[in-house]
């Protein structure tokens, strides 16, 4: 990604080394320097994606053959549609390379979030197996298909930066442990439409956390994760 991004640039070295390597190294970055000004904003957009984001997809991702099953579609047929619809996973992996130097990569993150909408309701409304089949698909396509962890890397400063990537997708998963009471809740009230309304709208409000956030394609690591004495003008 960075050999892309330098090959557009035409004058400036791509690495712009303004911090002293050793003396990151030597130092550890406090908990609590991740709401410092300037980087709070960011770890408020990661740790508010990745929260939400867990509980559409590992409710999605733990639950899709019993909700598939209370759909119409018997379980052992709801069983091989997940099997053959996780087939989109590596068929996205590959998709994506060619696609996120494209644009920036929150807007790929936004797009996979909203597209994830879509196909959720779907299944959720579908009552014809290959809509559900269809739906299950293009799914399991796009829960892979945004950067996320890349962008959530390059949202923090270096010395901070494996510190806001492994709290922002630690507390993310705080979202992937009440995923299941939240899945099956919604279940038990609203049935199974219900069910994947309420990831839909999980799933829905990712997406708009995660256009907040900075631009970081085609910039120096330098620049993307850069903080801002007021606030985070880069976000816009």
């Amino acid at each position: 990604m960075e050999k892309k991004a330098q090959s557009r640039k035409s004058k400036k070295p791509y690495l712009e080394v303004e911090e002293d390597v050793e003396a990151l190294i030597a130092r550890k970055v406090p908990f609590t320097e991740l709401f410092s000004k300037g980087v709070r904003r960011r770890t408020a957009i990661a740790f508010g994606f990745w929260a939400v984001w867990y509980v559409a997809i590992y409710g999605w991702l733990g639950y899709e053959p019993f909700l598939i099953s209370k759909s119409g579609v018997a379980l052992p047929g709801g069983l091989l549609f997940v099997a053959l619809s996780y087939l989109a996973f590596p068929i996205s992996g590959v998709t994506m390379y060619f696609l996120v130097e494209k644009s920036q990569r929150k807007y790929w993150l936004a797009l996979s979030a909203f597209m994830l909408v879509v196909w959720f309701l779907t299944v959720g409304l579908g009552r014809s197996p290959y809509i559900i089949f269809i739906g299950s698909f293009l799914a399991s396509f796009f829960i892979p298909f945004g950067p996320g962890y890349v962008y959530t890397a390059e949202m923090f400063p270096t010395r901070m930066r494996a510190t806001g990537m492994s709290w922002g997708d630690g507390v993310g998963h705080i979202g992937g442990a009440i995923a299941p009471f939240i899945t099956i809740g919604a279940y038990m009230l609203y049935g199974t439409v219900g069910a994947f309304e309420v990831l839909a709208i999980a799933v829905f409000i990712a997406g708009l956390i995660i256009l907040l956030g900075p631009k970081t394609t085609g910039l120096a690591l330098t620049l993307a994760s850069k903080e801002s004495k007021g606030g985070d003008s880069s976000a816009k």
